[in-house]
C-alpha cells in the first residue's frame, strides 16, 4: 500500500485525482461482496470472458444490435448467454 503523501504528489504532477483499482478475474468472484446479484456476475464472466478472448467488440455489437428487440422479461445473464450462443434474431 502506497502512503497518502505518494497519492497527493502524484495527483499534484498529473494534475487530477489518483485512485487503485483491482481487476476482479472469472475465478476471483467467489470473494465478491454480498450483495451482488448471482445475475450480474454471471454477466461480469461472460463479458470478462470475451475480453481475454479478444472478441468483446465484435460481442459487444451484436449485445447493442439485439437489445432493441430484446424481452426485458428475460434475464440478463440469459440475454448474453443467448448472444454468446449465437441464438439470436441477428445471426
Amino acid at each position: 500500500m502506497l502512503r497518502e503523501e505518494i497519492y497527493i504528489s502524484m495527483a499534484r504532477v498529473f494534475g487530477c485525482s489518483i485512485g487503485v483499482a483491482q481487476y476482479i478475474t472469472p475465478a476471483s468472484t467467489e470473494r465478491v461482496a454480498r450483495g451482488v446479484k448471482r445475475d450480474d456476475i454471471s454477466v461480469n464472466k461472460i463479458i470478462a470472458r470475451e475480453i481475454m478472448e479478444g472478441d468483446y467488440k465484435e460481442f459487444r455489437r451484436k449485445v447493442l444490435k439485439e437489445e432493441r428487440v430484446r424481452d426485458r422479461r428475460e434475464k440478463e445473464s440469459t440475454f448474453y448467454k443467448k448472444i454468446l450462443n449465437g441464438s439470436t434474431s441477428i445471426n
